[in-house]
């Protein structure tokens, strides 16, 4: 059987053709259905009495290998990948892809103590970590007739996947005496899983010698991916004749839960619902419990232990067709488990005067970065000052993701529109931008009003 063992690592990136989303507009007090998705205990004591989103898309993209100057693309310029100033590569490079949609959703406060809201979502995420960068960068521009060609303890991982959420939150005031206010929020959600991709090396190692006709390799390459990802049965996913199916291929359940508290020193807005009340608020939440098992699925494994025939040539080409893998390879279906992106969140926002607030946000990933078969977010700090009121609302995102360093981004909430991205600003000053990520969406807010009926 013969295999482009390129394809190993690359296959799954149609998939990512969702880490953080809705960047700035997290923050916001009036941002209704959306504060959900972060913690579920914002459902409650909202400064939105109903939101109704229509729909709304996010999008995300980081790394730590690859930078491009987004003004000069803008303009017209082609990137130039070819060129070493655009690249960083290590041992160890990652990138996550994140795609973020939140379709008809509702929020609703039922009474002073009690709320639900209801969502439906589709995401998509794509992570590569411990990519060997350098490796890489030797294909791409060393002479391997002068130099010795060596690679050790290569444990790449990365996946791919989609699926789609019908969640239910309540969430609950479990302390209000004027000063100290506490509430607590949990979804439910029912997972829908479209596809997945997966792919690992472990203790992957390769050297040649100038000039050798062969050289030594070990280690072992699986990859595995849905079968409806192969339509054609030839274990080649994404392969010209494949007729991809995205239709609902595992079913499960996933939870997320969060608590806020409030201090609320003050008692001049106390009774009104359309009044943020805090001098201090703080939230922790964890989002993205569960998983997605797929049956039946297509996995393909590479020993390549004690195998010292491999011709230099074909590492050189990147090209395997010549090579017989049937000693090697191993094909079977397996039963396989994806775990969602579990993360942390710790939020404090501050008051500072008037209309004017300032938000630190920290997100932590609770998949390890070596875990084959699951996705993670970019580990991530976010200080956000904003300029908020019922209608509009105006913040400015500044943070240090894991993988990109500094991102400094802008968005606004008008109305029934909003629109931001956490990196836009410094995509447009740096010319070396590791990351972007945009988002936009309408949807039918209903405020309290100013009357007697804002009373509790």
């Amino acid at each position: 059987m013969k295999l482009n063992l390129f394809k190993v690592f690359v296959f799954f990136s149609p998939l990512g053709v969702m880490a953080q989303s809705y960047i700035g507009l997290n923050t916001d007090n009036f941002n209704g259905v959306h504060g959900v998705l972060s913690n579920p205990a914002n459902v409650v004591d909202s400064r939105t009495k109903i939101d109704f989103n229509l729909a709304s898309a996010s999008a995300y993209l980081s790394n730590d290998y690859a930078s491009v100057n987004l003004s000069n693309v803008l303009g017209g310029e082609d990137i130039d990948f070819d060129d070493d100033d655009n690249l960083d590569p290590s041992a160890n490079n990652a990138a996550a892809l994140n795609f973020d949609i939140l379709g008809p959703s509702l929020m609703f406060n039922i009474n002073a103590k009690n709320a639900i809201a209801l969502t439906t979502r589709a995401r998509a995420f794509t992570n590569l970590n411990r990519v060997p960068g350098d490796l890489v960068e030797f294909f791409e521009s060393s002479d391997f007739d002068q130099e010795v060609f060596e690679v050790n303890d290569v444990n790449l991982r990365s996946t791919a996947h989609i699926w789609g959420e019908l969640g239910l939150t309540y969430g609950r005031v479990l302390l209000d005496n004027n000063k100290h206010f506490l509430k607590a929020g949990v979804t439910a959600k029912f997972l829908q899983g479209v596809g997945y991709a997966s792919a690992t090396a472990n203790n992957l190692e390769a050297r040649f010698e100038p000039n050798a006709i062969n050289g030594r390799v070990d280690g072992t390459v699986r990859y595995s991916f849905s079968e409806n990802f192969d339509s054609d049965g030839n274990n080649e996913p994404f392969s010209s004749d494949d007729e991809i199916e995205f239709e609902v291929a595992s079913t499960g359940f996933g939870f997320d839960f969060g608590v806020v508290y409030e201090y609320r020193p003050d008692d001049k807005n106390v009774g009104l619902k359309n009044k943020n009340k805090y001098l201090l608020k703080a939230g922790f939440s964890i989002t993205d419990i569960g998983s997605l098992t797929y049956d039946d699925a297509p996995e393909r494994v590479f020993d390549f232990t004690g195998i010292g025939n491999f011709n230099r040539e074909n590492f050189e080409d990147l090209d395997f067709d010549s090579v017989d893998f049937d000693n090697i390879e191993t094909e079977g279906s397996i039963s396989k488990k994806i775990k969602l992106p579990a993360a942390m969140h710790l939020n404090l926002d501050w008051k500072a005067w008037g209309k004017l607030y300032l938000n630190l946000n920290t997100d932590f990933s609770l998949v390890e970065e070596d875990e084959a078969d699951a996705n993670r977010i970019e580990n991530s700090v976010t200080a956000t000052p904003r300029l908020e009121t019922q209608f509009f609302s105006l913040y400015s995102p500044i943070g240090i993701r894991e993988f990109s360093g500094f991102n400094w981004g802008a968005g606004f909430r008008f109305g029934p529109l909003y629109v931001g991205s956490g990196s836009i600003i410094s995509n447009v000053i740096s010319d070396k931008s590791k990351s972007i990520d945009v988002y936009a969406g309408l949807k039918i807010p209903i405020y309290y009003s100013k009357g007697k009926e804002n009373k509790k």
